[in-house]
């Protein structure tokens, strides 16, 4: 109701049967609900339930009313926890640089709910899982977050560790990922690379709260105190499938150590080899001058004994 009436221009006596309608629906500023009702299986509203009937049907295409359509109250109304939806992006057959790239999402190429076409295009972001190879500590890159129906800029955190026992590199928001100010439309303008550029394990984090502020319009709302209300915090944490994990330890682990097991046995076999036919060559020429001796003692034997008899 506070949604037609901020929007809809109407003249005073409908706003006045509006706020007599929100009386007798016995619609209040704050709801009690429960946690999973206000998250998930969302909650009954008789005035939600109003907008669905057909006399409201009939009265909005008389009085050409707009209202927003949603059958389902809630932040995450009927989500069923295994999908956030079609995504449509590119294998990086044509520049490795783009895979993992987003298309369109549910259908759509742009996020209509933003004002700036920053904001609202796909372009340069991921789905924070398939990112190109070769991502350094000094990049940053765009990841696409269906819950909060947004990009984030990431950038390298700091931290370095091992999952099962595969070098990762940390990423993380920026900061003033939500400062209005001085993210306005939240766009942003390497010696050690990463090698696949897939997410390994992650963590999302995040707090959504309800501004409440007085409207004037309403006589149920014009008492209301501007505040900030903490609805509820949101923690989620990603981690790879065993066969996905045992196919980058083969490829990023395995495959390392093999090619500098290799390597070394390279080179030891080539230094072995080189030792073996340097040896050779020194025999060759010991044996050389030994029989080069030999053969000068027994003619200086052989003329010494000819001398005697003379």
């Amino acid at each position: 109701m506070i949604y037609v009436k901020r929007t809809v221009p109407m003249p005073g006596l409908f706003k006045l049967i509006l706020d007599a309608f929100m009386i007798v629906m016995k619609v209040q500023p704050l709801k009690k609900t429960t946690v999973c009702e206000i998250l998930l299986d969302s909650y009954k509203d008789p005035a939600l339930e109003f907008l669905h009937t057909p006399f409201f049907r009939f009265l909005k295409n008389a009085l050409d009313l707009k209202t927003p359509d949603f059958p389902d109250l809630g932040y995450f109304p009927k989500y069923n926890k295994t999908s956030d939806g079609d995504y449509v992006i590119m294998t990086g057959k044509d520049d490795i640089k783009n895979i993992g790239q987003i298309v369109s999402w549910n259908n759509w190429t742009e996020l209509p709910w933003w004002r700036t076409p920053e904001t609202r295009e796909f372009k340069g972001s991921g789905d924070g899982i398939n990112q190109r190879p070769g991502i350094g500590k000094n990049d940053k890159y765009e990841m696409y977050q269906p819950l909060a129906c947004r990009k984030y800029s990431l950038e390298y955190s700091g931290q370095e560790g091992h999952i099962y026992g595969i070098p990762t590199l940390g990423y993380s928001f920026e900061l003033d990922s939500y400062d209005g100010v001085a993210n306005f439309g939240y766009r942003y303008p390497n010696p050690e690379k990463a090698l696949t550029g897939h997410t390994l394990s992650a963590n999302f984090r995040v707090q959504f709260n309800v501004p409440l502020y007085p409207n004037t319009g309403s006589h149920l709302w014009s008492y209301v105190p501007t505040k900030i209300v903490p609805t509820f915090w949101l923690d989620l944490d990603v981690e790879v499938q065993d066969y996905a994990l045992n196919f980058f330890y083969l490829a990023v682990v395995v495959s390392q150590k093999a090619v500098f097991i290799i390597s070394i046995v390279c080179l030891t076999l080539s230094a072995l080899l080189t030792g073996l036919i340097m040896f050779k060559i020194i025999k060759k020429r010991h044996d050389l001058k030994v029989r080069t001796a030999k053969k000068l003692k027994t003619e200086e034997s052989i003329f010494t004994n000819h001398m005697s008899r003379l």
